[in-house]
């Protein structure tokens, strides 16, 4: 009778732990990518380790218009001279391609070491590099004059109609707003609600109220509401199109069409019904990524549409 239940046990043993290989021997592909993943966030966290154990120096850098000497907001790239590296800096926003955005008289710790400084305003002041030596020191104040070499003021105004905000907090939402338009040089921004399943419950910028828009607009970047209304059939497939519904005094219902975004309802509703209530109301309708959707040509031929955005997300299409 031992016996029997000692060859039970063995074999329930051999069936659990032939389950709990399965996943591995199906998935062998995808372990890989996963370890060879996790080898790399294990060498980042190893540098940051790293750099924090560093002595450093607190840097202000002041960043000013060399025509006027007002203060600016800008992008900033840090470069370790002796190993010819950029630097993380996760006291900032980050970028792209190791650039920062940084408030307008920001304060960052910097390793005691040669640097190699790069700053920017938007994308009309010409870029300034600059070497500075922290060895021994525990604070400095660095002032770097950005010369504009074309004002698109005269002629332009420079804006993002197409904001979509995620996986913050209200907080560092906030600090995104206040700092890195600025640091783009963007006169105009505006902030656009969505709707789609099950992704909403992470947009930040939803909750984003009129009166919050009005306290941000306070500094020089003007703050607008918006709304993307839009069509997919199915969640990512072309449908009737996306269009931005600017300056809205209501949001115009439903937000997303159909079960492509939202899981339930019907693809028997146009664009065109929501874009004539927005036009009726005084809004502004901006056509999304280029040429993707099937409403795009009949909303322009109607009338209904007052521009464009090109390459908004997604590469549909061309400048043409």
């Amino acid at each position: 009778m031992k016996d029997s239940w000692n060859r039970i046990a063995l074999l329930i043993l051999v069936v659990v732990l032939g389950i709990a290989w399965l996943p591995a021997i199906a998935h062998d592909q995808t372990r890989k990518s996963f370890f060879k993943s996790q080898q790399r966030r294990l060498a980042r966290a190893q540098q940051l380790q790293a750099s924090a154990t560093e002595a450093t120096c607190q840097v202000k850098i002041q960043l000013v218009a060399a025509d006027s000497g007002r203060s600016l907001a800008g992008l900033l790239r840090v470069t370790d001279l002796s190993r010819n590296e950029a630097i993380h800096l996760p006291e900032l926003i980050q970028r792209e391609q190791d650039w920062y955005a940084i408030a307008a008289g920001g304060q960052i710790k910097l390793p005691r070491k040669r640097l190699k400084l790069e700053v920017l305003h938007g994308i009309t002041t010409r870029k300034v590099e600059q070497v500075l030596d922290l060895q021994g020191l525990d604070k400095r104040t660095v002032k770097i004059a950005l010369q504009r070499f074309y004002d698109p003021a005269r002629k332009l105004v420079s804006g993002n109609t197409h904001l979509h905000l995620m996986r913050l907090t209200h907080a560092e939402a906030h600090r995104y707003l206040s700092t890195v338009p600025e640091a783009d040089n963007l006169d105009l921004v505006f902030l656009s609600h969505l709707r789609r399943l099950p992704d909403e419950r992470d947009y930040i910028s939803n909750q984003f109220t009129d009166a919050d828009l009005q306290r941000l607009s306070q500094q020089r970047v003007l703050f607008g509401n918006g709304e993307e209304h839009r069509h997919n059939f199915g969640r990512g497939g072309e449908g009737y199109g996306h269009v931005m519904l600017l300056d809205l005094i209501k949001l115009i219902r439903p937000v997303s069409i159909g079960p492509g975004i939202m899981r339930s309802g019907t693809d028997g509703l146009p664009l065109q019904r929501g874009i004539q209530t927005a036009h009726q109301d005084g809004a502004t309708v901006i056509w999304c990524h280029n040429t993707f959707g099937f409403e795009d040509i009949p909303n322009w031929l109607a009338g209904l549409l007052d521009a464009q955005n090109i390459f908004d997300g997604g590469s549909h299409g061309s400048y043409e």
